[in-house]
């Protein structure tokens, strides 16, 4: 009873009424304890409905409705009603419930308010009407927020994330599961049962988005609720029988999730699961069959993921084996058509797709339907059948149009990544029948559904997925330049997303832009977000939408007006061609794209734009691999080594014929030091993305920074790590950069790092770095006694710099992340504002990195663009040091981002010519 007075207390506003706390309960939905305490009030009406609703939840529809046969009084109209619908919900009659619903006026922003829209809500999700499903959980969450009721108000968040979740929206889900387990982690930290749920809800959501990062946060703070339950259980409130080990099942099914996810010991953790649960009480752990099986499901979908196909088939056959369905043999029959598919074995794959489909009665159009329909549709082409009938039924029973014509922005439902992986399915069918113009419309819509599905967080595994098979699909028909350059430009608006737009936020702050528009341009964007927060709310504001889009296009002409830049940041529509402007006559910019199964080239001049397949990727990886390990030992490299890639990457493109090139590169390709591939080497540097080229050429403006050159000489005590050649290294450069501000040993700090960040042109920093494979934004540059300073605070920098140059540790390698690139220092040092950047792909000794360090400044000062003068220094270090010729010690520095010189050229020809016409001047005036 401690737990619902705590209710009373914390939740439900007093009304004028006989019994508050009985009131308090009913709005809890607590019949029994309600039914108690209403022993002695006159008039029974509310107490047999207590009893009525009791009856509702244990599904006893006749005696429910005796009950409610009995009650005459008209006291509690709205609570009769209420309990009217419940009954009628529970017989299956929906429709009649919400008609009876539909009438009824509480008060708005009352209790009862929200009682209405809940009932509402558990109707539409019967009728699997998600949308509307949200609308009303989203109603009654909005009256809520205006009562007290805590605990109700963090049910309804929690309930709200499973109705996005089945509606599509996942990063809402997690947005709103996020929101339930911090309220009752603040206000009931003691009641194990709902937060152990709100952890395993949240948990599964994240995992199920592959936010790697965001699950390792949630898993631990899960871990270390639950273990400090599990050893202090009497200090936690007590709510019903067998609470305890539900809450621990779920932890320990969680657990097996959450290692299945980061692919650790999978079979341990599901045998401390299946461990708890024959150790369980059988009147427990009969009833809840369900956690082991999602366990064995867990683990199977696990080993098919990492084509451990013998373990995957092992543990289909297990599923269903402590209870078996016909759920549970529905599941099993789907889990060995999706793992004979991906074994490509599509003759044994087609019966048990087929078998699914007909032996469980799922509702058309329903997501597990949508799968199931596309998995069969491309079998079928696969074996030679027809799957034309079978893509029609899909899509005239999800759409109720035809595919054609659909608009995704009047369906928000299917903007969900199951409806995109039933596109991408239709576009491989249409592939199958070479139907190439299918196949390119099912893949741009799907592409056109990503863009807006994903919301421009990091990709995880899961998206990445997703975009690689856009991209195979999009490139793998090259087509005319007109659309080469349609599909390159739709796909670059949905990578490297996440930090352009943390970017481009900063970068503004940069720019000499009219105040006033804009605080106006904040001001429309900030009422349009608030009219347009769900779809029934954007549907209904269309017009006062519509109208600001037009104030906001009308801003966006006039500052585009006055800064370039600003067009760049804030467009919304990326086009290639205004990169290939930027371009110089005799420079090639070749930009690299790994898809699922193979490798692209889009080569852009200043005339032309051409795209070329290279193959596929596991060859050209592997290739990759040897060539770099080859590399990194200093022995002889034969042309064996070379050739390979020479074959793959350089010739099929024709780039010797150009005098310098820009590489944009993914995944494994980032790490290839690409001067070594040419027959002789010319200047090369490297970019990020197009739209960080685009702004790189552009912006020509030259800091108004007073310093030139800060070093960075840190020392490490009690340690062997200094790096004993640097000092010198600074005291070489400052002959041909002119004034260098020396920081060294103790003076290189962090704090003084960050206080000299905006007061110099150049940055050089000799100092060791570390990369965190776990988590990228915990790499670091390691300052004086270890003092970290990591990539996300780099990230957050305002970072104006002419050059920064990085004489450490493999700080141009880093974690690669799909659709963002490799997450190397050189990327977070752009996106903090930094033009270009030298750094190296592997450690190399830092008494022959000084020495290169002090020759590329020597030809900087001689007025060379950058990535000349890097070609200048290498060859040089090379002809000065013959012993060390090996490209290990020279090869992997790198340039990136902006190439021109940091000093411009005099024109001493005119400079000459000027000299003698004045001299011939004086001359003549002195024989005058």
């Amino acid at each position: 009873m401690i737990r619902f007075i705590l209710f009373l207390i914390i939740g439900g506003p007093i009304y004028a009424q006989t019994n508050p706390l009985a009131d308090s309960l009913r709005i809890m939905q607590v019949y029994g304890e309600e039914f108690d305490l209403r022993a002695n009030e006159k008039d029974p009406t509310a107490r047999l409905l207590a009893k009525a609703n009791q009856l509702i939840l244990e599904e006893k529809d006749k005696e429910a409705s005796a009950i409610l046969d009995k009650i005459i009084s008209s006291k509690e109209k709205f609570w009769y009603q209420v309990t009217k619908s419940r009954l009628l919900t529970l017989r299956g009659e929906y429709d009649q419930a919400v008609e009876i619903l539909q009438k009824l006026n509480p008060k708005k922003g009352s209790a009862e308010a929200a009682i209405k829209e809940l009932e509402m809500a558990k109707n539409m999700e019967h009728k699997q009407e998600y949308v509307e499903l949200v609308k009303h959980y989203e109603k009654s969450l909005e009256h809520l927020k205006k009562t007290s009721y805590t605990y109700l108000l963090g049910t309804v968040l929690n309930d709200l994330a499973f109705a996005y979740d089945e509606a599509g929206f996942r990063h809402k889900t997690i947005q709103f599961s996020d929101q339930a387990l911090k309220i009752f982690m603040e206000h009931y930290p003691k009641d194990y049962s709902i937060v152990s749920v709100c952890f395993n809800n949240l948990l599964f959501y994240v995992i199920e988005y592959g936010d790697k990062k965001k699950s390792s946060e949630v898993h631990e703070k899960y871990v270390q609720y639950m273990e400090h339950f599990l050893a202090n259980k009497k200090s936690f409130s007590a709510p019903k029988k067998f609470e305890d080990l539900h809450a621990e099942g779920l932890y320990r099914l969680s657990d097996l999730r959450y290692t299945c996810f980061k692919n650790g010991d999978i079979l341990g953790a599901l045998n401390r699961l299946e461990t708890f649960h024959k150790r369980a009480p059988k009147a427990w752990s009969q009833e809840n069959v369900g956690i082991v099986n999602s366990g064995i499901e867990a683990a199977q979908y696990q080993f098919r993921q990492q084509k451990r196909f013998d373990l995957a088939l092992k543990y289909t056959h297990q599923i269903g084996k402590y209870k078996k369905t016909s759920y549970t043999e529905m599941k099993k029959n789907a889990a060995f058509a999706l793992t004979y598919y991906d074994a490509k074995d599509y003759k044994k794959s087609l019966p048990y797709t087929l078998k699914c489909l007909e032996e469980f009665d799922f509702p058309k159009g329903s997501k597990s339907w949508q799968t199931l329909m596309a998995l069969k549709a491309h079998l079928e082409s696969k074996l030679k059948m027809d799957p034309l009938s079978t893509l029609k039924t899909l899509f005239d029973a999800t759409l109720k149009e035809d595919i054609k014509e659909f608009n995704p922005d009047k369906y928000p439902q299917h903007i969900n990544k199951i409806f995109i992986q039933v596109l991408i399915r239709a576009a491989w069918v249409s592939n199958e029948l070479d139907k190439p113009q299918d196949a390119t419309f099912y893949f741009r819509l799907a592409a056109k559904i990503f863009e807006k599905y994903y919301q421009n967080g990091y990709y995880n595994d899961s998206l990445g997925e997703i975009l690689d098979d856009l991209e195979d699909g999009l490139y793998q028909d090259k087509g005319s330049e007109k659309e080469i350059i349609e599909n390159l430009n739709q796909l670059e608006r949905i990578t490297n997303a996440h930090l352009w737009g943390r970017f481009s936020s900063k970068y503004l702050q940069n720019l000499n832009l009219p105040k006033e528009e804009l605080q106006r341009k904040n001001q429309l964007e900030l009422r349009r977000n608030q009219l347009s927060r769900t779809y029934e709310l954007e549907l209904a504001n269309h017009r006062e939408i519509k109208e600001i889009d037009l104030q906001l296009d009308g801003i966006q002409n006039r500052l585009s007006a006055v800064s370039k830049e600003f067009a760049i940041l804030s467009a919304t529509k990326f086009d290639v061609r205004e990169v290939q402007k930027l371009l110089k006559p005799k420079e090639v910019l070749v930009k690299y794209t790994t898809g699922s199964k193979n490798i692209y080239a889009h080569i852009i001049t200043q005339n032309s734009i051409q795209l070329k397949p290279l193959g596929e990727i596991e060859t050209v990886k592997k290739h990759t691999q040897t060539f770099i390990d080859e590399v990194k030992k200093i022995k002889h490299l034969s042309s064996q080594i070379y050739q390979p890639l020479r074959e793959s990457l350089i010739h099929p493109l024709d780039l010797e014929k150009y005098e310098s090139i820009v590489f944009i590169s993914e995944d494994f390709l980032s790490y290839v030091p690409f001067e070594l591939l040419f027959k002789s080497m010319k200047p090369v540097s490297h970019a990020f993305s197009f739209k960080n080229l685009l702004l790189t050429r552009m912006n020509s403006t030259p800091l108004s920074i007073s310093g030139n050159l800060a070093g960075f000489v840190p020392t490490y005590p009690n340690s062997q790590r200094d790096l004993k050649f640097t000092r010198q290294e600074l005291s070489n450069i400052e002959d041909y950069i002119g004034s260098t501000s020396l920081f060294e040993g103790p003076q290189a700090s962090k704090q003084s790092f960050l206080g000299s960040v905006g007061k110099y042109r150049i940055h050089h920093l000799a100092m060791h770095s570390e990369m965190d494979d776990e988590d990228f934004e915990m790499s670091s540059l390691s300052f004086y006694a270890e003092e970290k300073l990591h990539f996300h605070e780099i990230y957050s920098l305002n970072f104006p710099s002419e050059m920064v140059v990085l004489s450490a540790c493999n700080t141009g390698s880093g974690q690669y992340l799909n659709g963002e690139g490799v997450m190397s220092l050189a990327r977070a040092l752009s996106y903090a504002g930094v033009r270009s950047s030298l750094t190296s792909l592997w450690q190399v000794p830092d008494k022959e990195s000084a020495e290169l360090m002090v020759l590329f400044y020597k030809y900087l000062s001689k007025g060379l663009e950058k990535d000349l003068a890097l070609i200048k220094a290498k060859e040089e270090f090379i002809e000065n040091h013959p012993m060390h010729s090996h490209p290990y010690f020279w090869a992997g520095f790198i340039l990136t981002g902006d190439t021109r010189p940091l000093k411009e050229k005099k024109n001493y020809t005119y400079l000459l010519l000027g000299l003698g016409l004045i001299a011939a001047v004086l001359a003549y005036r002195k024989l005058r």
